[in-house]
């Protein structure tokens, strides 16, 4: 890092570290282009630093990349004392010593130097190329091509003139270019276009070009064997304005590349694809291949299909040997032809629909690249604001971004519309992209605003829709208030004056407060609305509704409120069902249940009343859908997955088309529910719901049976890829990998506990009972119920009782089916209509109720049943006991109970508080004990309404015997499941959230009510009590803890009961399924499951000695409090495992060059022809070449495009 920046000595204990401001400054934000873009930090790599400097880069750089080797260097070995020093620094905290002591090196003799050939996979200089001559930067593109590797990287920085005859911007640098070569006329800033010759010269290409603070770049060279012109060819190559014209045009028009390429290329004319018939002179040759030592042009195996047979002959043309003049032999292969879906052509609305999404993607990306020309050229005033922020947990400097420019006009450079800089400052560079792809896909300009305004009625009839998939955590909400504000900001522009945002009823007061705290005190002056039942009484509903369509801003409702009004509006066109004597139901925001039978008898009347009823309901249909708002946001738009549902067939009737979806798993294993998302957000542009099944999901799915055909698997790889391709200016996907650079470490386990002898013995003889025999044929029905049932036991024994209690009193109501959708979700926390599951769950509970008589499942239990579930003997004075109707009836329940199968092999009613009983129950209360004693906040997250209930009652007893331990609910402990109302939610949150707050130290939290949408971050540790299904549920449950602004190190504990269905399903969702939380959604288990898998749920082997607590290290377990009940529970801790949820991408499922040129020729065929597969035979696979797809892994395939290239 040679630099004419004055250096000054550090303090002891390293005298000889020099410090550099400009090193010490710029250090951080190479690193995160490097660490987050260009060196990967999960496999050995090795790098060399040309110009080390004082030392300061290489050492902050090697603390990031463990398993990376550094070799710093220098001309100048006055700088090995200094990088001596900051070496024995690093080494005295760093976990390995992965620096090698600095090497003497001068690029001007780049063949004099010691190291081997080809061995290192990237070089790095910082801060030379300018203050040296044009000899140095051409040295060193010639040490690069002798030492790294084949397709290798080269990376430097610093300022640079830009493309098109070295033109040099802003004026900071010109001057700064001046300063320099007053210095030495050698020096100054080198041109992009011309280090590109140079870098042809040696075999390297450029690969991509980052902005960095205060003008610089950072330049990705990559290292090729054989250079084709496409290498340096983007799509926009051939465009005057693009800036990578020049270079192309550079290099192409030079007669020969050097002196050693030219001779060494002209002694191989005898071969018939020599230099001398593939000339570079013409233009229209891109594909040429540029020798290195001979020339060979590689080509596709020419591919023969015979016309009567299924036979393929396969010619081999890329010879390995040029002297090599044997003809080729033909391969023969067999290829299964797979027949060709047949089909009309696209429809009508489904071109149109590809037709403007391309228009569209060509102005957009015109544009950009205008406006960045435009950026580079304007100087900016606030460039005397640059600085710096320190991240509060790492103390880590990053840069901070002081403009956001949305539109430019491009005649006079003038800003249209900005981001107010307030905000901007607070920004990071994943929100400030997702800002940019907003605006965009659903705005895209002022000038298309203005086209799509009907001009007599001054409606928008324009836009498109767009999804925002960042992980969860990276700050979606503040990204979307961002792009509101910066709307209203510039309304007259953006014709922007009502905003709904749509969104899970426990996230709505916090999308009001984002709003207050952010945008609060900022112009202009916003109206938010905040639309809850508990507020706003039902006549008053219309009258509120519309003071927000007349007087404008932001509405916020949830989407079961939404349904319900809108439901309302539909009433007249609704034909009404049977009506029952059933009251009407209750919503957990107050609002009668319209689903109902007794509201579809109150719709029925509703359209008979008078004038002013209807006018009513056409109030409805006009404030929320027709016109309704002018954009649209969905929160967590996965629950849009159903296009059948009440809830995503009236957002779809909204009449805007500026939709924005935000969601933190914008894809699970059900392609159906990803098309209704995508359907919403851009109508048609998948087709119909049968056009997409036919060119996506049903060969999707065809290749991921364990026995589809290789043929299957290949073409269900390609047609994942071609989805994505499709979907690439859709859906702006940023994934973990962008929240790791702010936050503190994670640490996930999986502990295996083992079951108590009751346990064990409740269930073999459940399962003896029930005549469950592993080798006969099961049924999806009969699993729901034993699962509610052996759960129970795994848990706790004494959940029996009430989970009894439950399903006897629905059976005197005549309620004795099954709720089988609750096997998938006990809280039904938002829970949205649909018809069709209703009438499949009805098959499934006439089957279980087959099965066996009672075998109910604990749905969400009112608080007012505790006392009925938990007898507590001290309650002598209960005032239930007057009621005489309730006394006789809980008679005839426990009568009932005496005469279950496990009544009489425990003290039912005596055991309810003894935790021992327990293995799950042991341990969290071990947890939570050390939780206390640390002063950390826990977390707990269950399926379970019954646990919960059950803790609950557990911490009172606790607290009545013991004399220090306290807990109270609403200041010791929090609970959260759908039944608390949403007022009461945020402010428990809000209570548990302050740092002063200490006494708050425990919540329990329903997994399905509060998972998602919801901040805990001060919470540090999270007890995953049981298994979802799903593990995406868990994973949201997660991302409560640890997400932005968490400022401790995060401990994850999956408790699961050993040898249990439970530790079957987890082995098969997470790690069979190689860690993907884009699992089999719960729906899709009958297709997923073959009978030797549902065998494996049942089986019960508690021979625990073959599965012994594995000797660990104790360096290994990060985790203090896990290190040390491991040493008090050997007995009870069969095992553990360290889990990392977000450890999702595989490289053996990347698509070959050859495999995606396929996928997109196919993919042009679908949208131009039929749908179906391509009548060309593919090119079959080895039996070793043969990947067997999951389901989870399809949905890595499909993540890996939407996760979009790191820029």
């Amino acid at each position: 890092m040679n630099s004419n920046n004055n250096t000054d000595q550090a303090e002891q204990p390293f005298p000889d570290k020099l410090v550099i401001s400009a090193a010490e400054y710029n250090k951080q934000p190479i690193l995160d282009i490097l660490l987050n873009h260009i060196i990967p930090d999960s496999k050995p790599v090795s790098i060399l630093e040309i110009g080390s400097g004082t030392g300061q880069h290489i050492t902050h750089f090697a603390a990031h990349f463990p398993l990376a080797t550094f070799q710093p260097s220098d001309i100048d070995s006055q700088y090995f004392k200094s990088i001596q020093a900051y070496i024995n620094e690093y080494e005295i905290n760093a976990f390995t010593k992965n620096i090698l002591p600095p090497l003497n090196i001068d690029v001007l003799s780049p063949s004099s130097t010691t190291i081997s050939s080809q061995s290192y996979d990237f070089v790095y200089c910082c801060n030379m190329i300018h203050i040296t001559p044009i000899e140095c930067a051409k040295g060193l593109f010639a040490l690069a091509e002798r030492v790294l590797k084949s397709d290798g990287s080269l990376i430097t920085y610093g300022p640079y003139g830009l493309q098109g005859g070295g033109r040099i911007t802003p004026e900071s640098n010109r001057r700064f270019h001046a300063h320099l070569q007053m210095q030495d006329s050698r020096w100054g800033l080198k041109s992009i276009d011309e280090l590109a010759v140079i870098a042809h010269d040696h075999h390297m290409v450029l690969k991509q070009i980052f902005d960095m603070p205060n003008n610089n770049k950072i330049l990705w060279w990559i290292k090729k064997k054989e250079l084709k012109y496409s290498d340096i060819n983007p799509d926009t190559c051939n465009e005057p304005d693009s800036p990578w014209y020049t270079i192309h045009n550079t290099i192409k028009k030079r007669p020969r590349l050097t002196t050693s390429s030219i001779s060494s290329s002209t002694s191989n004319r005898k071969s018939s694809r020599s230099l001398n018939q593939t000339t570079p002179m013409s233009d229209s040759d891109n594909d040429l291949i540029v020798p290195s030592k001979r020339v060979v042009r590689k080509k596709k195996p020419n591919t023969i299909v015979s016309s009567d047979s299924d036979e393929t002959i396969i010619i081999d043309d890329d010879d390995d040997d040029a002297g090599d003049e044997s003809p080729p032999k033909p391969i023969k292969k067999k290829v299964k032809h797979r027949p060709e879906i047949t089909d009309d052509k696209l429809d009508i609305e489904t071109k149109k629909a590809l037709r403007e999404q391309a228009e569209r993607d060509k102005r957009i990306k015109l544009q950009q690249e205008r406006e960045e020309l435009a950026r580079l050229e304007r100087s900016r005033k606030q460039k005397e604001y640059n600085g710096e922020i320190i991240c509060a947990h790492e103390q880590k400097q990053v840069p901070v971004a002081f403009e956001l420019v949305l539109e430019t006009d491009l005649n006079t450079n003038n800003i249209i519309i900005e981001v107010d800089l307030t905000l901007v400052q607070y920004m990071k560079k994943h929100q400030i992209e997702g800002v940019r792809f907003l605006w965009n896909q659903v705005f895209e300009s002022t000038t298309r605003i203005k086209a799509s305004i009907n001009k007599e009625t001054k409606e928008d009839r324009g836009g498109s829709g767009a999804i925002l998939a960042h992980c969860m955590g990276l700050g979606k909400t503040f990204t979307t208030i961002t792009l509101i504000h910066t709307l209203f900001r510039y309304q007259k522009l953006t014709h922007i004056h009502r905003v709904l945002i749509l969104c899970p009823l426990n996230t709505a007061n916090n999308w009001r407060n984002e709003f207050r705290q952010w945008i609060g005190h900022l112009e202009p002056h916003i109206n938010v609305y905040l639309f809850n039942a508990e507020d706003i009484a039902k006549k008053d509903r219309i009258q509120f509704l519309r003071r927000w369509y007349e007087d404008g801003g932001i509405l916020i409702m949830g989407y079961e409120m939404y349904r319900l009004l809108n439901y309302a509006s539909d009433a007249t066109v609704k034909k009404p069902r049977k009506i029952t004597k059933k009251k009407p139901k209750s919503t957990e925001d107050g609002a009668e249940d319209l689903s109902s039978s007794d509201d579809d008898k109150w719709l029925k009347k509703k359209t008979t009343k008078s004038k002013a009823d209807l006018a009513s309901i056409e109030k409805y249909r006009k404030y929320l859908r027709s016109p309704g708002p002018d954009l649209i946001v969905c929160d967590e738009g996965h629950m849009i997955k159903n296009p059948k549902s009440a809830v995503t067939r009236m957002v779809n009737e909204v009449r805007t088309l500026r939709r924005i979806v935000l969601t933190g798993t914008p894809m699970q294993n059900n392609l159906k529910e990803y098309y209704a998302m995508i359907n919403f957000c851009k109508p048609n542009y998948l087709g119909s719901e049968h056009e997409f099944s036919r060119n996506f999901r049903i060969p999707i799915e065809a290749g991921q049976h364990k026995d589809s055909s290789a043929g299957d698997v290949a073409y269900m790889r390609r047609r994942a890829y071609a989805l994505n391709q499709r979907l690439i200016n859709v859906l702006h996907r940023r994934d973990f990998d962008v929240l790791r650079s702010f936050l503190p470490p994670k640490f996930e386990y999986a502990v295996k506990i083992k079951c108590t002898p009751l346990q064990q013995e409740l269930y073999r003889t459940y399962l003896l009972i029930q005549n469950i025999d592993p080798g006969a044929r099961l049924n999806m029905a009969k699993l729901l119920g034993d699962y509610q049932y052996l759960m129970k036991i795994w848990t706790h024994p004494w959940l029996l009782r009430p989970h009894f209690i439950d399903g006897y009193y629905k059976y005197l109501k005549g309620q004795d089916q099954v709720e089988t959708d609750q096997f998938f979700q006990d809280d039904p926390d938002e829970m949205i209509d649909d018809n069709e599951v209703g009438l499949k769950t009805q098959k499934r509970i006439k089957q279980v109720s087959k099965i066996k008589p009672i075998q109910s499942v604990t749905t969400a239990t009112p608080q007012t049943k505790i006392s009925r579930y938990f007898p507590n003997a001290d309650d002598e004075d209960d005032d239930d006991e007057d009621n005489s109707a309730s006394t006789d009836k809980l008679a005839v329940v426990m009568k009932a109970m005496k005469k279950e199968w496990w009544y009489d092999m425990f003290d039912v009613e005596q055991s309810q508080f003894d935790i021992e009983l327990s293995g799950k129950f042991e341990l969290f209360r071990a947890i939570l004990t050390e939780c206390e004693s640390i002063g950390d906040k826990l977390l707990v997250f269950t399926r379970s309404l019954l646990a919960l209930d059950y803790i609950e009652q557990w911490l009172e007893r606790w607290s009545s015997r013991a004399s220090s331990a306290k807990w109270a609910k609403g200041k010791d402990y929090f609970r959260m499941d759908g039944k608390v109302p949403i007022k009461q939610r945020a402010a428990d949150i809000k209570s548990f959230n302050e740092p002063e707050n200490t006494r708050a130290r425990l919540f329990l939290i329903s997994t399905m009510a509060g998972g998602i949408g919801i901040n805990l971050h001060s919470a540090n540790r999270v007890i995953i009590f049981d298994v979802s299904w799903n593990p995406a549920h868990d994973l949201q449950a997660m991302f409560r803890s640890y997400r932005l602004g968490q400022k401790k190190p995060v401990y994850i504990y999956r408790i699961i009961g050993k040898a249990t269905m439970e530790e079957k399903i987890y082995k098969r969702q997470i790690i069979k399924q190689a860690m993907s939380q884009r699992v089999v959604d719960a729906k899709q288990l009958d297709r997923h499951f073959t009978n030797d898998e549902l065998a494996q749920l049942y089986r019960f082997d508690t021979d625990f000695d073959n599965d012994p607590l594995d000797k660990y290290d104790a360096d290994r377990v990060k985790d203090k409090v896990l290190r040390k009940l491991m040493d008090e529970y050997a007995e009870l801790i069969v095992s553990y495992r360290e889990h990392d949820s977000l450890l999702i991408h595989r490289d053996e499922e990347n698509l070959t060059e050859e495999e995606r040129k396929q996928a997109q020729h196919e993919d042009e065929l679908a949208k131009t022809k039929i749908y179906g597969r391509n009548k060309e035979a593919a090119i079959p696979l080895t039996d070793d070449s043969i990947i067997r797809i999951i389901p989870g892994q399809v949905m890595d395939l499909l993540r890996q495009t939407t996760i979009g290239p790191k820029s």
